[in-house]
């Protein structure tokens, strides 16, 4: 009897080695105990498209096992959702019991003369709620935003007012507490005074918008009543473009080589000597040159160049910036200038900053370069005396044919595509369209390759 078992047992035995041997497959690797987290996800990447044989190879069990569980699961979610019903039923009949409760104690209480706020119902205010009900003094409000968004003191200056006038305008002295009624009196009042469109605008509503969106996004506003105004402001005619003519330079270029007052600061006389010719040749914003220090004047790779850079003052897209100098400025003799410049900052007087300041000196400076422009002639409503220039080397870039992203990455400008983005503009590059800018020479005007000599 036992050999006969024992014969059956290898017979089974060959058999089953002989189906493994005509399958030419492996046999299965020895499953682990898996969790019900692991089963989860391999269930889910079934469910996302995956196919079952791989996703089952990936987590060594066998398809049938993979399936297996995913019915189960859509099994599970749907004798879930039949039950949410009675979910919902069970949260009614709770609140139902205890609107019951508060009826009764409420009832209780009037029964006993006491019409007295419910003490209980302080717990369930919510954070937000109380956040939403502080006040906020408008100009402690405005500081607070100030410091939070780092606005510079220039922008202080120009928000500042506005503020006032609507605090003045509505009679409120709490952020809260004004409405959008409030705010439509005021523009009404804003235009019955004669505030240019534009100012009321890009001032007075932008810095209120942005002074309550920022207590909205903070939670301490419900809402913001500037937010629904639109202010249409009217295109203005112009009659001429926005640069700097021939005459117009030629006017501050000869002003600039003239003498000037011995009462004049040093720092003054030679911002006036070399910002214009700075800016006829760099296209950079004039804030952006008076503010140049002794060491943002450098040669890199044989090449002399400036450096704004955000570490010296204000640069509108916080990054720094290399430009050549043109061979004209190093002829006129711009570099022994710097060489000789007394001062740390090549045109204003560190020393004399003030912290209370609201415009720091590099700014006031150009400031003052535009009333002295003004001064001097440029008197035409249409032109922006510093700005001016900024727009004549563009044109003049264009007419020489100065690549776009060059002239545009010269000026500071952002990027048109996200293309432009990527790389860097080698000295070399930004030398050579530099170049292309033609020498400014008394009574001569630039037209492409050629040159014509206006009339005297």
């Amino acid at each position: 009897m036992t050999a006969m078992t024992d014969e059956k047992s290898a017979r089974a035995g060959e058999s089953e080695r002989g189906h493994h041997a005509i399958d030419d497959s492996p046999a299965p690797p020895r499953q682990r105990r898996m969790s019900a987290g692991r089963k989860q996800e391999a269930v889910l990447r079934v469910l996302r498209g995956e196919p079952l044989e791989t996703a089952a190879r990936k987590f060594a069990v066998t398809a049938g096992d993979l399936s297996s569980w995913r019915d189960n699961f859509l099994e599970a979610g749907t004798a879930s959702m039949k039950s949410w019903p009675e979910c919902v039923e069970a949260v009614e009949f709770r609140i139902v019991g205890a609107v019951r409760d508060a009826l009764a104690s409420r009832a209780k209480r009037v029964l006993a003369n006491d019409f007295s706020a419910d003490p209980a119902a302080s717990k369930y205010q919510s954070a937000a709620k109380a956040n939403l009900n502080a006040q906020l003094k408008i100009y402690d409000a405005f500081d607070t935003y100030a410091n939070a968004v780092n606005l510079s003191l220039a922008t202080r200056k120009r928000w500042l007012p506005a503020l006032r006038s609507l605090a003045r305008s509505s009679g409120q002295t709490n952020l809260s507490d004004i409405t959008d009624d409030h705010v439509n009196a005021w523009i009404y009042e804003l235009r019955r005074d004669g505030k240019a469109p534009r100012t009321i605008k890009d001032v007075y509503l932008a810095s209120t918008n942005a002074l309550f969106r920022y207590y909205v996004g903070e939670r301490k506003l419900k809402t913001n009543p500037v937010e629904g105004f639109v202010f249409r402001v009217p295109k203005r005619r112009t009659t001429r473009g926005p640069g700097l003519t021939d005459d117009e330079v030629r006017l501050v270029l000869a002003c600039s080589l003239a003498r000037h007052s011995d009462r004049l600061a040093a720092c003054h006389v030679d911002a006036r000597r070399w910002i214009p010719w700075l800016a006829l040749y760099s296209g950079a914003r004039v804030n952006e040159l008076t503010q140049l220090r002794k060491q943002d004047v450098r040669e890199i790779d044989g090449v002399w160049c400036l450096s704004i850079t955000p570490e010296a003052g204000s640069v509108k897209n916080y990054k720094v910036r290399t430009v050549p100098l043109h061979d004209d400025l190093i002829t006129q003799g711009f570099l022994d200038f710097v060489t000789s410049c007394s001062r740390a900052t090549l045109f204003y007087t560190a020393s004399d900053k003030s912290s209370n300041a609201l415009l720091t000196p590099y700014k006031k400076m150009g400031e003052n370069l535009a009333k002295w422009i003004r001064e001097l002639g440029v008197t035409d409503p249409d032109v922006a005396p510093n700005r001016g220039f900024r727009h004549r080397f563009k044109t003049i870039a264009r007419r020489v044919g100065m690549d776009a992203e060059v002239r545009d990455a010269l000026q500071g400008h952002a990027p048109r595509t996200e293309g432009e983005v990527y790389g860097e503009y080698p000295i070399e590059v930004l030398k050579r369209a530099i170049d292309k800018i033609p020498a400014w020479t008394e009574g001569v005007v630039a037209r492409g390759d050629e040159q014509t000599r206006s009339d005297p």
